[in-house]
């Protein structure tokens, strides 16, 4: 094994570690989950270089935490519109801060 591979392989090790580590960090910072409802559809549109429009779908949904209603858009965009049901649930993970 020549030392160019082992310094490879130290990165790929180093930078697995540091995945795995930043995902148990960002699991500790979520305080907890609950069921949102969907109350609507965010609609984007791209255009790529050939002028080509395409369409991403991102629901917008309420929960509720201690008493208080969040409104929110979810980090998930889809192809279709169809795959977002008003009205249906969405898993909300949610994080609580100090004023």
């Amino acid at each position: 094994m020549t030392f160019s591979n082992i310094l490879i392989a130290a990165g790929f090790i180093g930078f697995g570690a540091l995945m795995i580590v930043s995902g148990i960090r960002k699991k500790k910072r979520c305080a907890g989950k609950t069921i949102g409802r969907i109350t609507g559809i965010k609609e984007s549109t791209d255009i790529d270089s050939a002028g080509s429009n395409s369409y991403s779908y991102t629901p917008e949904f309420e929960y509720e935490v201690n008493g208080q209603i969040y409104h929110s858009i979810g980090n998930t965009a889809y192809n279709k519109k169809r795959k977002i049901k008003i009205g249906g649930e969405i898993k909300v993970f949610y994080i609580i801060t100090a004023l």
